[in-house]
């Protein structure tokens, strides 16, 4: 291929060290065959420059759009708006990157893409996917281990607000959860596990606003997605009970107060 493969890093400010990072492995694994955007980076937008005009512009000429997606960034303005422009246009290829969250778990509009999954597996899949792209006779001599461990680095130095971390899973281990998904688990465990007593997401909400030591901004939209990645871990589940309303609510499972109580919290 004589041109090169022009791509967009979607990404959050607090989660550009991975975008960085995948930069790199772009451009420096796959030697003058990719031109890799990233708003974060110096390369991508100079001193100077209008940075929305080039934004703008490198969506415009991009073939493929990588959309870094974890709990925190699916539901941020900026992604949607990236993932909107290209989703319009006929001619991108969009693939969600999930980072402490499955594929199947993306919301709407994400989830209508072939997604991967950060783990274990990642890098191969990920450049198995660029060498089809790029019509490449063979793949490029890869240190597979430097590549996914200089990655998982940089997954730690994701930074947010309200202090909460994205966990990447290992494949052997036992599922993990964030700082606020694991409060909201003990949260759960608060409630006697009868039908009656259990309670409903305005109820939690609330609660959770009074009893956390953190001075953590939730939204409700925040609230149920972390709620949705807890029952996928089988943590927690949720029944309808037929009251005033017609509404969901929310009970620890068998798994989740095993879980709590494996690390000491139950």
């Amino acid at each position: 291929m004589s041109e090169k493969l022009k791509v967009f890093i979607s990404h959050i400010h607090e989660e550009k060290t991975f975008a960085l990072e995948l930069q790199k492995v772009l451009e420096d694994d796959f030697v003058g065959q990719i031109s890799a955007f990233v708003s974060s980076s110096i390369k991508s937008v100079q001193l100077g420059k209008r940075w929305r005009e080039e934004i703008r512009n490198a969506l415009n000429e991009c073939k493929v759009l990588y959309v870094i997606c974890s709990p925190h960034s699916v539901y941020r303005p900026w992604i949607n708006i990236e993932l909107g422009f290209a989703w319009c246009m006929d001619n991108i290829d969009i693939v969600p990157v999930c980072i402490g969250m499955d594929v199947k778990d993306l919301p709407d509009v994400f989830s209508e893409f072939q997604g991967i999954a950060f783990n274990d597996e990642f890098v191969d899949q990920f450049t198995d996917d660029l060498v089809s792209k790029l019509q490449l006779p063979k793949k490029p001599r890869l240190d597979t281990k430097k590549i996914i461990d200089e990655l998982r680095v940089s997954v730690l130095s994701f930074q947010y607000e309200n202090g909460s971390k994205v966990i990447v899973k290992n494949q052997e281990n036992d599922p993990e959860i964030d700082e606020q998904e694991l409060s909201l688990l003990r949260l759960l465990s608060t409630y006697p596990d009868n039908a009656e007593s259990l309670p409903s997401i305005e109820e939690i909400y609330y609660r959770f606003e009074n009893v956390s030591q953190q001075s953590i901004k939730l939204s409700i939209d925040r609230l149920c997605w972390d709620l949705k990645l807890i029952k996928h871990e089988s943590f927690s589940y949720k029944i309808s009970r037929i009251d005033s309303k017609y509404r969901w609510y929310y009970t620890l499972s068998h798994d989740g107060r095993k879980y709590l109580k494996k690390r000491g919290l139950l």
